[in-house]
């Protein structure tokens, strides 16, 4: 069994066996990090807090959906399971104004099959919900860790 786990996201851990389809998440909830009010302003006049005028691209369903897509969609690449290779694979992706993931490429990676199959899995995504600046839709770059763990023996 391996794991895959996307820590930037929430940290579930994924279970996996080499080319295995329909991965599982070991846990099944986790909190959803919310705007706090350490990342937003309050208006003196009501107390209340303002939103900021930023709002990141989205995964249909959000974070949790997207933990699910890569878990069905990623498969421990059969070489460098056998050779016990792990390690992140650092992918950045534009949205566009459409939502549409584009301009894909990879920061940091153990090994050029993790770099293919985190590449061959993100291609695979569907449409997101375009970013926000100052309410306009813009394109912007994102980020998304995918961590290839073997299990502990």
């Amino acid at each position: 069994m391996a794991l895959f786990v996307l820590p930037c996201l929430i940290a579930l851990p994924l279970a996996a066996q080499p080319g295995a389809r329909g991965l599982k998440p070991l846990a099944s909830s986790a909190a959803v990090p919310q705007a706090s009010e350490a990342n937003s302003a309050t208006t003196p006049a009501t107390g209340s807090v303002a939103l900021p005028a930023f709002a990141q691209p989205e995964f249909p369903g959000g974070d949790v959906a997207l933990i699910a897509f890569l878990g069905q969609n990623l498969h421990y690449p059969a070489d460098v399971y056998k050779e016990k290779v792990e390690g992140k694979v650092n992918v950045s992706f534009w949205i566009d104004e459409q939502g549409r993931p584009y301009g894909f490429g990879v920061v940091e990676s153990p090994h050029p099959s993790l770099t293919a199959e985190a590449l061959r899995a993100m291609h695979l995504m569907p449409v997101w919900t375009p970013g926000r600046r100052d309410n306009r839709i813009v394109p912007l770059l994102v980020h998304v860790p995918v961590v290839f763990r073997l299990p502990k023996q």
